[in-house]
Order: C-alpha cells, then structure tokens, then sequence
C-alpha cells in the first residue's frame, strides 16, 4: 500500500481504484435515503445535482477514499477467505471447494501428468479424453495446485492459482519474490499492472460497498418503511457485475502477475549474482533456495547457491578485506 498517494489524490489508480467505488457508493446510500426519507450522508440533501457540486460531500467522499485505501489490504484478505477459516470451515465453504477440484479437476490433472511423463520419456501420447485442454486450463485458472492451498472463496482461488504460478513453473515462490521483482521491471510493464489491478481493486470495492449499501437497505425495511424493490434488485444486479469483473480483471492482473515471472527473473537473477542455469529443473533448484532466504533469511541456503553464481559475483565473495 503507496500512502503517497494519499498527497495526489487524482493518482488514477487511486482514483479508479478507490475514489470512484466511494462516489458509487455514496450514491447508492443518497437513493436509498430518499427512497426511505432518511440522512444517511449528514449534512447532504437536496437533489442529485447539490450532491455532486456540494464541497463538503467531494471532501467527505476523498478522506473515505483515503481510509478505503488503508482498509484495503485487509478487505481483499476478508474477500479471499484467508482471515476467517474457523467460521467458514464450520460453514464447509472451503471442503465444499475441495470436493468439487477433486471431482471436477484431479483426474484431468492426474492425465496431463501421464502425459508429461511419457513426454518426458520419448514414449508416444497416451490416449487424452475429450476436451482435455479446455478442462485442463479450468482447472489452472480456478484453482491453485493442490487441495492444501484451496480457499473457502472462489475468487481467492481464482487469485491464488494465479499467485502460484512462478513457483509451480519455475520453483520461485510469489512471497517475497514479487516485492524485489516488481522493482526491476520496466516503466510500461509497471502500468499494466497497475493498471489491471486498479480494476480488480475497483471491483473488489464495489462489491463490498455495495453489500454493506444493500444491507441498510434491507435494515431500514425492516425498521422504517415498505421494501423498495428497485433498490433491491438494483443492489444484487451492481453485485453480479461486480462480481463478474472480479474474475474478469483478475484474470488479466493474473497474466500480467505470471508475465512478470517469465520475462524479467533473469533480470532478479542477474541483480542477485545469479546466472540462469539452462536446465530447467537446476533452475528451479536455485530459485526454490532463493525463496529460502526470502522468506526463512536462511544464511545456508544462501551458501548453497553458491554454484549459480556468476563469476564476476564468485571473484567478489572470494576477496580478502
């Protein structure tokens, strides 16, 4: 989370990510003030236009944005599934998730593996049923790669087979990595990211606005006046599409996530003294004892990649004092 954004509040990440749900979502709880003869922006009334030119409403809707921005971290946690495993897992949301990947998507995985192995063999193809590919790429873009990493949301899942990525391919796990990454990657590739993210955050954001706005709604009814439908289904149909473009920008944010990996780790290699192995599994070696000094400081780990490291770096380690 970038607190300087907090200065250029026009930042157009900020603005779409943040400052924009806010304005929808204050919106939303003017509609249904009207609609139930209630205040519920203090010190806002009048019609629609007031709202928009009112002073006090623009400042009211930037320091929400602020402080949306400062929850966020913790609301795309919530929104995921990490936080709450006790109160889900009693629900069975995440066994749930789990028996549909085992029925669903184990046996394409358990066939792409034959395939892999007599492949790897020189032997011919065994026999694929059909539609393997479009059922294998479900079950990549879905889920993460093993029951174990399963979350109780499907958007969590969504996003976390797509965080896995850089390890299951190249032994290189996400945490820890992308930090130091994310910082030697060009300027333009930076703002796709950014700007992919932006709309997940966008969406992610007024989703959950809109949930709490559909649960005054709801409460109001139930304590001052008649159901208004409209709001009601105005409300759930906001949810669908935002829910919708969760998955949708997810999955872009996801190929610019994997893309990062592919194309510039060498660049991650090169500033850590690292030279790129030309054999596949001896790269993911080093990178599986990279991530052990990210994320466990292993000072070990870090002798042992002693073998990858350029010349250039050797001749510098091995100097006296």
């Amino acid at each position: 989370m970038d607190l300087t954004k907090i200065v250029g509040v026009f930042d157009r990440e900020f603005a779409v990510s943040y400052l924009i749900p806010t304005l929808i979502f204050a919106i939303e709880l003017y509609l249904i003030g009207q609609v139930f003869g209630v205040e519920l922006i203090p010190g806002v009334g009048g019609a629609l236009a007031d709202i928009v030119a009112a002073s006090v409403f623009l400042l009211g809707a930037v320091v929400f944005s602020v402080l949306l921005m400062m929850a966020n971290p913790l609301m795309m946690r919530l929104i995921q599934g990490y936080d709450w495993h006790g109160i889900l897992d009693f629900l069975g949301l995440r066994w749930r998730l789990i028996e549909e990947f085992n029925r669903r998507h184990k046996s394409t995985l358990s066939v792409q593996r034959s395939l892999d192995l007599a492949r790897r063999a020189g032997a011919p193809d065994p026999a694929v049923p059909e539609g393997h590919g479009s059922d294998l790429l479900a079950a990549v873009r879905d889920y993460p790669d093993s029951t174990e990493h399963i979350l109780p949301f499907r958007i969590g899942n969504f996003l976390r087979a797509a965080e896995v990525y850089p390890r299951v391919v190249y032994g290189l796990d996400a945490v820890g990595s992308w930090q130091r990454l994310q910082t030697l990657i060009p300027e333009a590739t930076r703002d796709a990211i950014a700007a992919a993210r932006a709309q997940l955050f966008f969406a992610c954001n007024v989703f959950v606005l809109t949930l709490v706005a559909v649960a005054i709604a709801l409460w109001l009814t139930l304590t001052t006046g008649p159901l208004s439908w409209p709001l009601i289904v105005g409300g759930i149909l906001i949810l669908l599409a935002a829910r919708r473009l969760m998955f949708v920008a997810g999955g872009v944010y996801g190929a610019h996530f994997a893309a990062a990996y592919d194309l510039y780790r060498g660049d991650l290699a090169d500033h850590l003294g690292l030279e790129l192995p030309r054999n596949p599994e001896a790269e993911r070696e080093m990178w599986r004892e990279v991530t052990r000094v990210f994320l466990y400081r292993s000072p070990e780990a870090w002798a042992r990649l002693t073998r990858f490291r350029t010349q250039k770096t050797a001749k510098g380690s091995d100097a006296k004092p």
